[in-house]
């Protein structure tokens, strides 16, 4: 049988909102250590993943996993609250699907200031027209969708389905992309984000793509 075309995931004016409660900070929870310079968040057993695990996200074994079955919207996964000015967050994830009745799927890690009003992503998509590729994005108004974001920076990247450490990273005015070690992407923020921010909060996001999280860690830089 002939397949259906595919049609682009929802735009603003379609568009239906998943809200979910804010998390609390996890600095000193699923094994973190607080502290400017050391370890915040390390996440790599069923209990841990447990404790991250809200709406659509839920724990499978001892992996983390997101469906990715609906094209909608969802706020950012929140897994851990950073002291500032900075973070680094390293995901071993796996793409197990995307959804096929849509295009433009997308998923990776998310982080910034929102009482600040600068919020970030760093992932992949699945676009309507070309390769998949790396980016990073401005994820502030994540309400109009992952795929419709400000584009920051990106290289054209598969995924694969296989397991790939993704590192997100935000340094003084930098944010960087790498992925298995290769930088994918880099932006130079101006204004940058107020190195004196308390509520720098970094995360996950997934929109109609499966994915499995077997391992993540969140770090301040030294």
């Amino acid at each position: 049988p002939e397949l259906e075309p595919e049609t682009p995931a929802p735009d603003a004016g379609g568009l239906v909102i998943v809200s979910t409660p804010e998390k609390m900070s996890l600095n000193a929870g699923a094994g973190g250590v607080g502290g400017m310079g050391g370890e915040i968040l390390h996440a790599a057993t069923a209990a841990e993943f447990t404790a991250l695990a809200e709406g659509t996200w839920t724990v499978s074994g001892d992996r983390l996993e997101n469906p990715g079955d609906q094209a909608i919207a969802a706020k950012w996964l929140q897994v851990a609250s950073a002291p500032g000015p900075g973070f680094v967050v390293e995901a071993e994830m796996r793409v197990t699907s995307t959804l096929p009745s849509v295009c433009d799927q997308s998923f990776g890690i998310a982080g910034g200031s929102p009482k600040g009003k600068q919020v970030f992503g760093a992932g992949v998509i699945f676009p309507c027209d070309g390769d998949s590729r790396a980016r990073i994005t401005d994820v502030l108004d994540w309400e109009d969708g992952y795929n419709a974001d400000a584009v920051l920076g990106e290289s054209s990247f598969s995924p694969g389905e296989e397991w790939r450490t993704y590192r997100f990273e935000l340094e003084g005015t930098t944010l960087r992309l790498s992925i298995d070690g290769e930088q994918m992407a880099e932006t130079d923020l101006d204004p940058g984000i107020n190195p004196d921010a308390k509520d720098l909060e970094v995360g996950l996001w997934s929109q109609g793509v499966s994915v499995q999280v077997r391992e993540i860690t969140v770090t301040s830089p030294t």
